[in-house]
């Protein structure tokens, strides 16, 4: 506005200048006239200037208009997706704030849940990790918290595709998150609920956990020892298995075992076993089913900890709502 005043102010001047001189001489009226034409067309280069000026703004307006009307759609997409509508839902993360009978992810593997009386519970083996080979062993680094990347586990006959569909087969030390120097006398200290390998907001089920789900399975008026070694719970193997009416959904994985001569895959039917993050110097306790018709009850025993069994996690909190 300041610039157009100016050139204003001296076109007057020039012009009034101009004019007066003009009658007296023409000859010397004619270098004004140049000067005239010459602001003249600043002038108009100066609009031109502006016009363009104002041109760019609008088309930069525009653009910013289309960036955001992209990025309201890309995120329409995104809420799409994950939308239980959407036909590609992917589970939220497993956490302390999963509900209970609602599926979540872990290390890149979904895993459906169960509320088993008052305890929520995986209704699949734990599968995270790299896989060793048959004869590896875990190295002496303890995994990291809510890093799977960091876990060792072995797939049963060295075959990834039973890892796949059957989860991997842990040492003890691995499953409670220990350095494998943890697999021998005296134990490692354990935290009473211990996370182990298990996402946040879930745990290794101790051994007192065990039997709170096998009690709560067992036949009512049968017997159920906590401190038993061997057989008991009548029914509740049955209601575990996979099929059963619990939907804790057990299946026989294997194990892999070492003698401290030779490793090797070993039980793949008819036994179902599974770690406890409970120890017993040497050894540790675990669960043990038989996947046949005949066999009703579960098996408390104690097995050498370098052993790879199945993980079952089991939730801090049973969220139902």
């Amino acid at each position: 506005m300041k610039k157009h005043i100016i050139i204003f102010a001296v076109l007057i001047l020039f012009t009034a200048t101009t004019i007066v001189v003009a009658k007296d001489n023409s000859s010397i009226g004619q270098p004004f006239q140049a000067i005239w034409d010459a602001i003249v067309s600043l002038q108009e280069r100066g609009d031109n200037n502006e016009d363009s000026i104002v041109g760019l703004e609008t088309k930069a307006q525009n653009n910013e208009n289309n960036i955001t009307e992209l990025e309201a759609r890309i995120q329409e997409i995104e809420n799409h997706l994950n939308s239980s509508n959407g036909g590609c839902e992917y589970p939220a993360e497993c956490n302390a704030s999963t509900i209970c009978g609602e599926s979540c992810n872990y290390g890149g593997q979904t895993y459906n849940t169960v509320l088993i009386g008052t305890q929520c519970w995986f209704k699949e083996n734990l599968n995270v990790g790299i896989m060793l080979g048959n004869l590896e062993t875990p190295d002496n680094v303890a995994p990291v918290l809510n890093d799977p990347n960091t876990v060792s586990k072995w797939c049963f006959n060295d075959s990834s595709t039973y890892c796949d569909n059957e989860g991997g087969l842990y040492t003890w030390p691995e499953a409670n998150a220990l350095p494998h120097s943890c697999k021998g006398s005296p134990p490692c200290d354990v935290p009473t609920t211990n996370q182990g390998i298990c996402p946040v907001g879930w745990h290794i089920p101790s051994d007192s956990e065990f039997f709170t789900l096998e009690n709560y399975l067992t036949t009512p008026g049968e017997t159920c020892d906590a401190e038993r070694a061997g057989y008991d719970c009548s029914n509740a193997g049955t209601k575990l298995r996979f099929g059963g009416s619990s939907g804790f959904d057990a299946i026989s994985a294997g194990n892999h075992e070492t003698n401290g001569e030779s490793s090797y895959f070993d039980k793949r039917e008819p036994s179902i076993h599974f770690w406890s993050s409970s120890p017993n110097p040497s050894h540790a306790y675990n669960r043990k089913l038989i996947a046949v018709a005949s066999s009703y009850t579960v098996r408390r025993s104690m097995s050498w900890k370098v052993h790879g069994f199945s993980v079952r996690c089991l939730a801090d909190t049973a969220n139902t709502e």
